[in-house]
């Protein structure tokens, strides 16, 4: 795919797009978001899919309709994926199954399954076949949502191993998959994930 060709669904190119492209579900949003933006043109409409272009500090950003439901949704992805507009596609909470049939309808592979792992709940299965499509997996909730943490073996880890048990299991994930879904700031995490 060429990113100057028209995309046939969302009815653009990659020069009609700015760099950052908002995705509500809803066509009359597009307007309402677009007012936000300094010199917002009307780009194109095409069904459910609308597209106004315009600048916020300076930068060209867009916003484009994705339609209701996740079978519209994915094509606008993919459309603005095909033309420059998105550097990667990922899923969260995708199962072995869902992957199975994502791939069946479409030819792009997301980059990431943001999965919730942790002792508890370590979804092997899931990890595995992420891992064997060259998905990158990406934990989310590597303390459990707290459960984890009132475990009898991780409430003494801080004379043990000089580290909270939060930071034990962020570190785990962390050296699992070289990822975690950042809820707090940069660094807390890495204040977590110090074990000198």
């Amino acid at each position: 795919m060429i990113p100057s060709e028209r995309q046939f669904h969302i009815n653009c190119k990659a020069g009609d797009v700015g760099r950052y492209c908002l995705l509500p579900g809803d066509p009359g949003r597009c307007e309402k978001i677009a007012r936000y933006f300094d010199n917002p043109a009307h780009v194109t409409t095409n069904r459910e899919y609308v597209t106004y272009t315009g600048t916020l500090l300076g930068e060209k950003v867009s916003v484009t309709s994705t339609g209701i439901g996740g079978p519209s949704a994915s094509i606008a992805m993919e459309e603005l994926y095909r033309s420059g507009k998105i550097r990667a596609i990922g899923v969260s909470n995708f199962l072995p199954h869902h992957l199975n049939e994502l791939m069946e309808q479409t030819s792009i592979i997301p980059l990431v399954n943001q999965l919730e792992f942790h002792p508890g709940y370590i979804q092997k299965a899931a990890v595995d076949f992420s891992q064997r499509l060259g998905i990158q997996v990406e934990a989310w909730s590597p303390m459990g949502r707290a459960r984890v943490l009132e475990e009898p073996v991780l409430k003494n880890t801080k004379c043990q191993w000089r580290s909270s048990a939060s930071g034990l299991l962020s570190s785990a994930a962390f050296c699992r998959f070289r990822s975690l879904l950042r809820r707090s700031g940069c660094v807390r995490i890495w204040m977590c994930l110090d074990l000198r």
